[in-house]
This record gives structure tokens, C-alpha cells and sequence, in this order.
């Protein structure tokens, strides 16, 4: 089992990590700025951020929850963790 959890704000570093990671196409900052509002209950999107834990408890990868009423990609994984088979370099 993959232990699964909701982020938090101890989180913020790791997340926006994988985000840039994950999205290197975005605007410098405008990942930061997300995830800052985020935690502050500023954003309509996500609802909901979860975090995959590695065997240590460091976070791996995550997934942004959200409900709309379209769907504009299908849904994807991407490992981010370094040492982790098949991630992202």
C-alpha cells in the first residue's frame, strides 16, 4: 500500500518542488505564488492536495484535486522522486 496523505503546510517546499518539476513551463514564481495561496484559502483550485509518501515519509509525488464540469486532459502520473524507477531527470 502507498501511504497517502492531505499536504500541509510543513509540505510547501516539497510540493512546489515537484510542481516546477513537473510543470517547467510555467511563469518563475507563479508556482510559489499558487502554492502560497493555497495554504492561505485563497484558491478555488485544488480543493484538495495529496501527497504519495516514500518508506521514510518524505513526499514522492502528489496529486491536485479539483471538481469541475469538463475535462480538458486525461488523468497522469509522473514519478518525481529522483530515485525512483521511470522519474523525471
Amino acid at each position: 500500500m502507498i501511504p497517502v496523505r492531505s499536504a500541509t503546510a510543513d509540505d510547501a517546499e516539497a510540493w512546489l518542488r515537484m510542481r516546477e518539476a513537473l510543470w517547467p513551463h510555467h511563469d518563475g514564481g507563479s508556482h510559489a505564488a499558487e502554492v502560497q495561496q493555497y495554504f492561505q484559502g485563497k484558491l478555488h483550485m485544488p480543493l484538495e492536495v495529496l501527497l504519495d509518501m516514500d518508506q521514510s515519509g518524505a513526499p514522492v509525488g502528489f496529486a491536485e484535486l479539483s471538481i469541475r464540469s469538463y475535462a480538458d486532459h486525461s488523468l497522469s502520473f509522473w514519478p518525481l522522486a529522483l530515485d525512483l524507477p521511470g522519474a523525471l531527470h
